[in-house]
């Protein structure tokens, strides 16, 4: 395991960066820590560096990958080794600390890095200040195993310049023949480990390296992807492609794990080159299939949603009469059919019926005509649209920067549809729909246009048949928040109706906040950021979480979700981490759940909450009615920003967990509608859920996003039914009280709660204090 540089060195380093002499080579710093007595080491190394490289910490990879590479070179008993991009020799000192090799071999343009690798490398280690294209193009050595991490994003060099004797003549990126270069040099037996990003495997700008590779008997066997956030500097997908003289008919393709059972599985399944009991534990993919790690999990996620959905794939070809592309030139880009749609090539674009209607530009549309007898435009464009829709858009699209469907994969591509019939009532429901929504418009402004109408919209509104599509909607809700609804529903006392909305308001402000404060806690760096800013803000409004509000909880709802709003709606990079926070790929519910529409109501329901507490408790019918009406509007505004996101999205209890082959099969509860007891149910993740501990899950992803123990599913000791319990205050012997919002044999509890004072303790010391 890695370990930190002491305090003392700490300081000195410090000393060293404010004192003028930060400027000398990293070798001089080195040697002015060794004249105070601190011994070189790797670590130390690491620190001199960290800012003094292009990309910060250019070769320090996690010590999940290097124990992955170690195990596959101990399986080949490699005896000799070189880096040709070697950098101040990370990769090949931490490889050398376990894997027994008689020959180290290391190249770097920056005679700085060597002399820092002669420092901290293994006795025997030969490190060389040379250009590695030129040393590798003169070299005649064979060795057993290349691992490197090449340059990514440096432009193209000619190969007939840095290896006339190839007979080649192509550009390619410099990172692309460095590998090249060196994989030529294994052995029969050898192995080439590279960091590469996923576009090598898959994109033309390689594909002349790879063909050359191939030509020259070298064959990509695997593609590793590192871990998320493994390389801080960019957002490209990267991985270890494991070259090497041994062809094989596919790609295995998995993501490095970090935990220790599943990286045992990892390893064995890549080994052996079979399939693992989930897509990070390895697929196998064809050659030429294969885009990227992310597309092939998307590939699972897909499988996963239309199993839900319970509809049938189909190949596009089967259903469609033709796909086109847009004329170069001519009068029309497309020609007329009557039952066509327009599909734009960036995979997040919304599919259209009519061209004029698409947000991108025209010719960025592929035009597909379907077969009426078997598929309908009009069901085909939602279907596009849709959440399913979207992976498999997703799953066709390739490129670094801006990802695009290209035309072959499209008319190679499958979807998933109904029979001709079912599309054609799901079409005619949501037209239906659409109409029921106009006139909902028409009756709103009716009703204050014209007041004395009242009662025929009171006739339309009763055809609606509205209490029963509001049960509908609660039992679609977890169960902390469904519990409270159901009380409300169920309640025929005029003056505690809206008292019950309140707490449901003053719940969904907590709850909500505690999903933000959960996601964010996924990023230690972000969790410190916000929760310090949060904190100053509690302050000016002489608000603690140690004594938690309504107010309180709605400040820290409002000020996170603003902050990861501006992360959903970031660049790639920054919307991939949002999404990542969460647990999910699907965009759609962690938008809902971040709107500014329920942080709005929120807001209100709480100035409202001050408002009646200053009436001093009583409320008369009249006034009680009035209150209702107030909170009653604010409910219809949730449930519209919310709708059914938490059905992407649902509240889970861990249970019990085994592992089998790597992967972890959960029991779990489903903590989701007003009734118990909790549907059980097994979930196969990559890490195991904590018993009794609460967590959302998107049901086609491999992770669940804990959540912070300030909501809790509680057994009353008299009658041992389920409740939900709110954290609402540290009493001053240290003790905690819960509030339950719906159980009112025991509203109240005050208990030795370890995991909340623990999370208390955590956020009192977090964020710099």
């Amino acid at each position: 395991m890695r370990t930190q540089i002491d305090e003392a060195a700490s300081k000195f380093l410090n000393h060293l960066r404010t004192s003028g002499r930060w400027s000398a080579t990293a070798c001089d710093l080195l040697g002015a820590m060794a004249a105070e007595g601190f011994q070189p080491s790797l670590e130390l190394v690491r620190e001199i560096v960290a800012d003094r490289i292009r990309y910060g910490a250019a070769w320090q990879l996690p010590e999940a990958v290097v124990e992955v590479a170690r195990e596959i070179l101990k399986i080949r008993a490699v005896r000799s080794m070189l880096d040709p991009e070697c950098g101040y020799g990370e990769f090949l000192v931490q490889l050398a600390q376990e894997v027994d090799v008689d020959r180290i071999v290391g190249i770097s343009a920056n005679r700085d890095w060597v002399g820092l690798a002669e420092v901290i490398g293994p006795e025997g280690a030969e490190w060389h200040a040379s250009d590695p294209m030129a040393w590798l193009a003169s070299c005649t050595e064979r060795f057993g195993a290349v691992v490197s991490m090449p340059p990514i994003g440096v432009a193209p060099v000619s190969v007939r310049e840095v290896w006339p004797a190839g007979g080649y003549d192509f550009r390619a990126p410099r990172g692309d023949l460095v590998l090249l270069l060196s994989a030529l040099l294994l052995d029969e037996e050898g192995v080439g480990l590279y960091v590469v990003p996923a576009s090598f495997l898959s994109l033309t700008p390689s594909a002349n390296v790879r063909k050359a590779l191939g030509d020259n008997g070298i064959h990509a066997n695997a593609f590793l992807k590192l871990p998320s956030n493994a390389v801080r500097w960019t957002s490209i997908e990267l991985g270890l492609v494991v070259v090497s003289r041994r062809p094989t008919d596919t790609v295995w393709v998995g993501e490095i794990p970090t935990d220790e059972r599943r990286q045992r599985a990892f390893v064995s399944n890549l080994l052996a080159h079979q399939r693992g009991a989930d897509a990070g534990l390895g697929r196998l993919v064809a050659h030429g299939d294969f885009r990227s790690f992310a597309s092939t999990e998307m590939q699972e996620r897909i499988v996963r949603l239309a199993q839900r959905s319970r509809v049938r794939e189909v190949l596009l070809s089967e259903v469609a009469l033709g796909v086109h592309r847009a004329r170069a030139r001519g009068p029309a880009l497309f020609d007329d059919y009557s039952n066509a749609f327009f599909l734009p090539s960036f995979p997040t674009s919304q599919a259209v019926l009519a061209l004029d209607e698409s947000t991108v530009q025209p010719r960025r549309n592929f035009q597909v005509v379907l077969d009426p007898d078997k598929a309908t435009a009009a069901y085909v464009v939602r279907y596009y649209n849709s959440q399913l829709g979207k992976l498999v858009r997703g799953s066709l699209a390739s490129g670094n920067f801006i990802p695009e469907v290209r035309l072959d994969a499209l008319r190679n591509s499958s979807l998933h549809l109904p029979p001709i019939e079912a599309q054609r009532r799901v079409v005619d429901a949501d037209l239906r729909l659409g109409e029921l929504l106009n006139e909902l418009t028409e009756m709103r402004d009716r009703l204050f246009a014209q007041p004395s109408d009242v009662g025929a919209v009171e006739q339309g509104l009763a055809a609606l048949n509205r209490p029963e599509r509001l049960t509908d909607w609660i039992d679609t809700l977890p169960f902390p928040l469904a519990s409270i609804l159901w009380t409300y529903h169920t309640s025929e006392n005029v003056l505690a109706r809206p008292k019950h909305l309140l707490h449901f308001f003053e719940a969904l402000s907590e709850f909500l906040a505690v999903v933000l404060l959960s996601a964010c806690r996924s990023d230690p760096d972000l969790f410190d950021t916000e929760w310090q800013a949060a904190r100053e803000a509690l302050d000016d409004q002489h608000l603690s979480v140690m004594r938690a509000t309504f107010g309180c909880w709605v400040l820290v709802a409002s000020r996170l979700a603003k902050r990861l709003r501006a992360l959903l709606n970031g660049n790639d990079g920054e919307r991939a981490q949002a999404l990542r926070l969460f647990c999910t790929a699907d965009r759609e519910p962690v938008e809902r759940l971040l709107s500014k529409a329920i942080i709005g109501a929120l807001q209100t329901a709480n100035g409202i909450r001050n408002d009646y507490d200053g009436h001093g408790g009583v409320l008369g019918d009249a006034m009680a009615h009035s209150l209702h009406q107030r909170l009653d509007g604010l409910l219809q505004e949730v449930r519209g920003a919310m709708g059914l996101a938490w059905g992407s999205f649902e509240l889970v209890r861990g249970d019990t967990a085994r592992v089998r082959s790597g992967a972890y099969y959960n029991s779990a509860q489903r903590i989701m509608g007003s009734r118990t007891p909790f549907e059980r149910l097994e979930l196969p993740l990559e890490h195991a859920l904590e018993e009794d501990c609460l967590y959302l899950h998107a049901p086609a992803e491999r992770r669940a996003l804990r959540l912070i123990p300030f909501v809790q599913i509680l057994a009353s000791p008299q009658t041992a039914e389920n409740a939900c319990y709110f954290y609402n205050r540290t009493e001053g012997d240290g003790r905690i009280r819960v509030v339950s919002y719906h159980f009112a044999p025991e509203a109240a509890r005050t208990e030795e709660f370890g995991d909340i004072s623990a999370f208390l303790c955590s956020l009192l010391w977090s964020g710099g204090s």
